[in-house]
């Protein structure tokens, strides 16, 4: 990711210059790995790239649903400004590039006088943040059109105070329960891909697909 929300492109829509850069630092960064996939410029004003990723922080999950639920949404949400930024540079066609919410939510306690803070929705207590948090999460689970989610952000950092650890790695909510949330299947992933995983990590935690795991008592 060479570029991060068109931060020192400010013309990046009608400065061909400007787009010449990205792309060039695309290819470059290709040559330099080509194992890995390379967003050119990630949160908006895609063009170039392996991936789009897209910045959405709605406040609620019907909106990403609105946005994400389905493949006719999705194409008008890459034609549109979810975030005040168009996604897309220019109308040009997908070839393959997954969509991928790389930064969503935002969530953070009210602030304190005096202290500073910042984020994109807060809340009272843990309950309403967990409330909130799985309402996203889920929103983004259930849509089959995003490839893949990095949520804002893990650990509160300077004024940034919209973690799901502080600063300081202290969880703010309890671990298993935020697991319980995050770690359910994303419609995204066919199931026959899903069972072929499991399979493969079976086998390879046991030598032999199928065999009974350690304790089963077979």
């Amino acid at each position: 990711m060479p570029f991060n929300e068109s931060w020192g492109l400010p013309n990046l829509p009608r400065d061909a210059a400007q787009r010449a850069l990205v792309q060039s630092i695309y290819y470059l960064t290709k040559a330099l790995d080509p194992t890995r996939p390379v967003i050119g410029n990630d949160g908006w004003e895609h063009f170039v790239g392996d991936i789009w990723g897209i910045h959405d922080y709605a406040l609620e999950g019907d909106i990403l649903r609105e946005r994400y639920a389905t493949p006719e949404a999705l194409e008008r949400t890459l034609a549109g400004r979810p975030q005040h930024h168009r996604v897309l540079l220019e109308p040009v066609p997908r070839a393959e590039q997954p969509i991928v919410l790389s930064e969503f939510g935002g969530i953070s306690y009210a602030a304190e006088p005096g202290t500073p803070w910042f984020g994109y929705g807060s809340v009272t207590d843990a309950n309403a943040f967990l409330a909130r948090y799985a309402d996203l999460v889920t929103a983004v689970l259930d849509s089959p059109t995003i490839g893949g989610f990095c949520y804002t952000q893990l650990t509160d950092t300077e004024q940034e105070r919209n973690g799901l650890l502080n600063a300081d790695r202290t969880p703010k909510l309890d671990p298993e329960r935020v697991a319980a949330v995050t770690a359910r299947p994303s419609k995204a992933v066919p199931g026959d891909f899903v069972s072929d995983a499991q399979e493969a990590g079976m086998s390879t935690a046991y030598g032999v697909a199928g065999a009974a795991s350690p304790g089963s008592g077979t």
